[in-house]
Parts: C-alpha cells; sequence; structure tokens
C-alpha cells in the first residue's frame, strides 16, 4: 500500500469528527443552496446520496459557522492520518481542538484536512466514503439514503447517535429532492475552466496568472522566459475577481495579448474586463455584459466566431443543458439570451474549449467522466454549435480524472488530456484527427500533477505545441512544467516557477 493510501485508510479508521453541531441554525436553509450543487456534483463522481453528504456537512460545519468551515473549507470535519498528510486532495493540515467520545467524552487536539474551496471538501468526502474500506459495508445502500447514513454513521464519528442525526436532517429539511436532481441550486457550484490564452505579453509565449480574489483581489503574472517564468510579486490589477467571482482569461480586443475577464454570477450576473497593457491590466469597473452566467452556471472563453477576438459561453447544465455565448465587439460582448446549444453538457458533465476541426473557430466538448468516460463534440458554425450526440471518444478521463484542451502535436486542431493525479499522477492524450479523438491508453507522462494538485495547459515556450503545467499551490507554491515533444511530456520535476498561486488563490490557465 503507497503512503498515500495508508494515510487514506488511517484518516477513514479514525472518527472523524465529534458532531457538535447537533441542531440546525436559522440560516441552515440558505447554506443548503449555497452547498446543494457541490453535493449533486459528488453524487455524480462518486455516488453518495447528495441528501446524506448536505446533512452531514450541515451537522459538521454548524451550517457553514464553524471556523474550520469557514477559514479552511473543510464542510464534513475531515481529518488528516497526521499533521504532514492532508491526503490527495486537500492542500495541508491544521490543528484543531475538538471532542470525541469513546465513549467518554473528552477534548483532544486533531489535525483538520484544509482545502482551496468548498468544491474539493465535497469531492474528498466521496472519495473517502467510496475508496476506504472502513466504508464498504454501507456502499451497497447508496440507493437507500437513511440506510446509507446510518450505515456510515457506525464508523464516521465517535458520536454514537450520529447516524440518526444525520437522517433526522435530510428528512426535517426534504434533502432527498437533490438526490433525483430537484431545483437548481441557488449558490454558485465551483468548476473554473481556464480555457482562453495567457499570453498576457504578447510574444508568443503562454505566462501565468493568479487571482487572490476575497477581500484583496489582486491579480498577479509571471511571465514566461521559455524554460521558466519570471516575477513573484508583479502585481497586474489590484482590483480584480473580487469574493467568490470567477476569473477567466482570453484575447478580448483581438490585440494579441490576453485580457482577464471575471463573472460574478449570482443575481447580478456581471462581467467586468480588464484589458492588457502587456504590463499589466488596465481597468476595474469596466463592464462588458450586464446578464451572463447567471446563478451557477459556468462561464467560458473561445473564439466562437474565427474573428481573433474571444468571446464568453456559458452552459447552464443541469436538466435544461443550454449554451449561450455573447460575441466581442473588442469593447464588449454582444448578446444576452444568444442560444447556441439546446442540449449539451447536461448534468453534472465537464464542459470545455477548444478549435477540435481546425477551421479557426472554436468548438465545445463535454466529458462525462465517472463510469462511462464519453466525449462529446458540438462544432461551432460561427453562430451555434451543431450535434448534440457526435461522440468522439468512448472512453477517456474517466471517474474524477480532470481533462483538459490543448493542440499537443501543433498541428492546429485541439486534442483533449486528462490527469488521474493522487497518487498515480498519470497523463493521457487522445489526439484529433478533424473528425474524433484517437488513442485511449496512449499515456504521455506517467507522473505529473499528483495528488490534488491544480493541472493545466498552455505553449510556455512557443514553439507551437501546447505543454502541461501543475500547481501545487498550498504553502509550497511551487509550479511544474512539462514540455510537448509531439508524442510526449518531457520533465517531471522541472520546476519554473517556486512561489506562485499561494494557499488556495486560483491560476490561470487551470482546470478547477
Amino acid at each position: 500500500m503507497t503512503a498515500r493510501a495508508l494515510a487514506a485508510g488511517l484518516a477513514a479508521a479514525l472518527s472523524i469528527m465529534f458532531a457538535s453541531a447537533g441542531a440546525a441554525h436559522a440560516d441552515t436553509p440558505g447554506y443548503i443552496n449555497s452547498v446543494a450543487g457541490h453535493a449533486q456534483a459528488e453524487k455524480a463522481e462518486f455516488t453518495v446520496p447528495a441528501s446524506v453528504s448536505i446533512a452531514q456537512a450541515i451537522l459538521e460545519s454548524r451550517s457553514g459557522e464553524s471556523k474550520l468551515a469557514r477559514e479552511d473549507n473543510n464542510q464534513h470535519g475531515l481529518k488528516c492520518a497526521a499533521a504532514d498528510r492532508p491526503g490527495p486532495i486537500a492542500i495541508r493540515c491544521r490543528a484543531y481542538q475538538t471532542q470525541e467520545c469513546t465513549p467518554g467524552c473528552h477534548t483532544v487536539t486533531a489535525y483538520f484536512r484544509v482545502f482551496a474551496n468548498v468544491r474539493d471538501s465535497f469531492r474528498d468526502h466521496g472519495r473517502l466514503l467510496t475508496s476506504s474500506p472502513s466504508y464498504a459495508h454501507a456502499l451497497p445502500y447508496r440507493n437507500d439514503p437513511d440506510r446509507f447514513a446510518r450505515e456510515i454513521g457506525k464508523v464516521y464519528a465517535t458520536d454514537g447517535s450520529y447516524g440518526e442525526k444525520v437522517v433526522k436532517l435530510m428528512k426535517d429539511h426534504n434533502l432527498y429532492r437533490f438526490d433525483s436532481g430537484g431545483p437548481p441550486p441557488s449558490g454558485p457550484a465551483e468548476l473554473i475552466i481556464s480555457s482562453g490564452n495567457t499570453d498576457f505579453t504578447g510574444d508568443g509565449k503562454e505566462d501565468i496568472a493568479t487571482f487572490t480574489r476575497g477581500s484583496t483581489a489582486d491579480a498577479y503574472v509571471a511571465a514566461s522566459t521559455g524554460s521558466g517564468f519570471s516575477g513573484t510579486s508583479q502585481k497586474w490589477h489590484d482590483w480584480f475577481a473580487a469574493g467568490s467571482e470567477i476569473p477567466l482569461t482570453g484575447d478580448f480586443n483581438g490585440d494579441g495579448k490576453a485580457d482577464v475577464a471575471t463573472f460574478t454570477r449570482g443575481t447580478t450576473a456581471d462581467v467586468f474586463v480588464a484589458l492588457s497593457t502587456g504590463s499589466g491590466f488596465s481597468g476595474t469597473s469596466v463592464k462588458w455584459h450586464d446578464w451572463f452566467a447567471m446563478g451557477s452556471e459556468i462561464p467560458a472563453v473561445g473564439d466562437f466566431n474565427g474573428d481573433n477576438k474571444d468571446d464568453i459561453a456559458v452552459f447552464t447544465r443541469g436538466d435544461a443543458a443550454d449554451v449561450y455565448v455573447a460575441l466581442s465587439t473588442g469593447s464588449s460582448f454582444s448578446g444576452t439570451s444568444l442560444k447556441w446549444h439546446d442540449f449539451f453538457a447536461a448534468g453534472a458533465e465537464i464542459p470545455a474549449i477548444g478549435d477540435f476541426n481546425g477551421d479557426g473557430k472554436d468548438d465545445i466538448a463535454t466529458f462525462t467522466r465517472g463510469a462511462t468516460a464519453d466525449v462529446y463534440v458540438a462544432l461551432s458554425t460561427g453562430s451555434s454549435f451543431s450535434g448534440t450526440s457526435l461522440k468522439w471518444h468512448d472512453w477517456f478521463a474517466a471517474s474524477s480524472e480532470i481533462p483538459a484542451i490543448g493542440d499537443f502535436n501543433g498541428d492546429g486542431k485541439d486534442d483533449i488530456v486528462t490527469f488521474t493525479r493522487g497518487d498515480t499522477a498519470d497523463v493521457y492524450v487522445a489526439l484529433s484527427d478533424g473528425g474524433k479523438f484517437t488513442g485511449t491508453t496512449v499515456k504521455w507522462h506517467d507522473w505529473f500533477a499528483m495528488g490534488g494538485e491544480v493541472p493545466g495547459v498552455g505553449d510556455f515556450n512557443g514553439d507551437g505545441k501546447d505543454d502541461i503545467i501543475t500547481f501545487t499551490r498550498g504553502p509550497a507554491a511551487d509550479v511544474y512544467v512539462a514540455t510537448s515533444t509531439g508524442s510526449g511530456f518531457t520533465g517531471t520535476s522541472q520546476k519554473w516557477h517556486d512561489w506562485f498561486a499561494y494557499e488556495g488563490e486560483i491560476p490561470a490557465p487551470a482546470v478547477l
């Protein structure tokens, strides 16, 4: 057993956290709405009932009010196996005082997992329950949420009534509605598809950016030299992508330099852009659209009409699965209800952007992942996306792997890549022939983006072939690159930066 697998097993064998929050709080309905999308994504990926996950999160986090939830994004009280063993998804561990009852209750110091975002907390919860032998006895009851809750309750906490508390919350708040889809949650689910260009200086080599978000909302850039990224504290903007806004990159005015956009989503649904000058981003409150990517919809960037100016798209996903596009005029995005596809990237599928047939117009793809691992593509006509059930691959990005897009062999057609991460850290590529993706088990790297690192794609040395990048984030904040040879990625420990995208910052290019 690997060290990380052992750590996961030890974490499961330990009692995870005494449920000190037996009663729901006044803001519990709001908390449910804010996390329901994450729980439904967890169900789609790991088949854990969303009702159980939400109820546990209510219990463990005191409806999001606990310090562990607020500061460390840990919604389920997940422990580390040891002070330096956060597991494959969490970024580090932090010590807390907590109570355990075995059977007498007493205070202990325990190490809990710190997550970069709430979505990772839910993913780690699903991974733990479905991969640890400690919960194997509960898995046959995943279609019976009450029984499943009672079974995991025997192991999950030292509180003997834990399972019944979870079931009571499920019933009191009718959380079962989220197991079958139910109404879309009002709280935005965080899925960041960094599909746009990141050549901020316009020299033909893609650079990296990081967004601190929150109350500081700074944006930093490190420019590529072709063999490294230069600059640690090069602040290109001091107020962009505040709070939990979604930052994306692209060349929105067509001047050859990548710019930044931020999507407020929620009930405001504004889109702001700051243009690159080559050494900074200009503009703070320049609104390019006032109603796009509302609620928890997923925004993306691409040149969909082939005019060399990047546009914006949004995927509603869920049951509607609509795709809307607003085209760039060079100074704004035009169009609010221009539907380019009426059924694409349904449920919790992962959408992506790329020019898969090499005609100069960006197309859309969706990865079903899970047990089916299908990949579908709809090609751009310049005014819509054509094709609903055009399967371009029938086994790629299985389970919870992280898919991404890039032209890895430099033939002008975008290909697909998947990162297994975790303990295996393999990277597979399937190349586009213009009508499908070829290759299932073609491994281009056997040790890249391990654990919970954040991978991405870009042409960092400017040779016309896209390379891969991984951000360790957390306290190390290292950045590694493996460059493409056209048939593989070369380099395992090629560190291109040793202090960038610290802790939970949002790097670009990346898929989170």
